[in-house]
């Protein structure tokens, strides 16, 4: 977390500010791929079990839904592959990290359901407040843009970089190990709703890349 209030972004680091850059991945495809990962790299979950097994079965690592502040591994009550899961999945993750530690930003650390929806907006306002006071925060579906955004904003660091240059193990169309089947309607729409937040402030960084590409 960054206290923007304290160290705002200024041009270029040379004029002694902080030039913030981040990439940002689409939230529901985040959390797809953290579940798949954990079950073919962690062995988390049995061979080839879906996503909508995982959910419809009522697995604890799969309670989207009904996250928490509780819940979250910063609350001290411990740590496990299925409580990271939840986290990612279900408590408007990218919203919170950006949003930080301010006075609106612990509104919406769980399902939407169980949050003010006064407090939800001014946090999701918040953090949209910050995305803007990054130099440039990229998308990874377009992370061949984003580094030419980068390049251009900040050539004394980045510049003459090619994006094919870069490893990205998540941008590839390679080979995968077990079937990995997209959500049904319904647990799309559990997934969208528990991540409102998130998707949202994605749809506004995304929205602001394409205008500064």
């Amino acid at each position: 977390f960054v206290d923007f209030g304290r160290r705002a972004a200024r041009p270029l680091p040379a004029t002694g500010g902080v030039l913030h850059i981040t990439v940002i991945r689409e939230p529901i495809e985040r959390c797809l791929s953290r579940f798949y990962y954990e079950r073919d790299s962690r062995g988390l979950f049995p061979p080839g079990t879906t996503i909508d097994e995982c959910i419809d079965r009522k697995h604890p690592a799969c309670r989207f839904d009904t996250f928490s502040a509780g819940d979250s591994v910063a609350s001290g009550k411990g740590w496990s592959r299925e409580r990271q899961l939840r986290e990612e999945c279900g408590s408007n993750y990218l919203t919170r990290w950006i949003c930080g530690h301010g006075p609106d930003c612990d509104a919406a650390h769980g399902a939407l359901r169980s949050a003010d929806p006064e407090k939800a907006a001014r946090m999701l306002a918040a953090a949209a407040r910050n995305v803007g006071k990054h130099g440039v925060v990229g998308t990874l579906d377009r992370l061949g843009d984003a580094l030419r955004l980068v390049s251009a904003t900040v050539p004394s660091f980045f510049g003459g970089a090619r994006d094919d240059e870069i490893p990205c193990n998540k941008c590839g169309n390679g080979s995968l190990a077990a079937p990995r089947p997209p959500p049904s309607a319904a647990n799309l729409q559990m997934l969208h709703n528990a991540n409102a937040l998130d998707v949202a402030l994605y749809a506004y960084a995304a929205e602001r890349f394409d205008a500064h590409f």
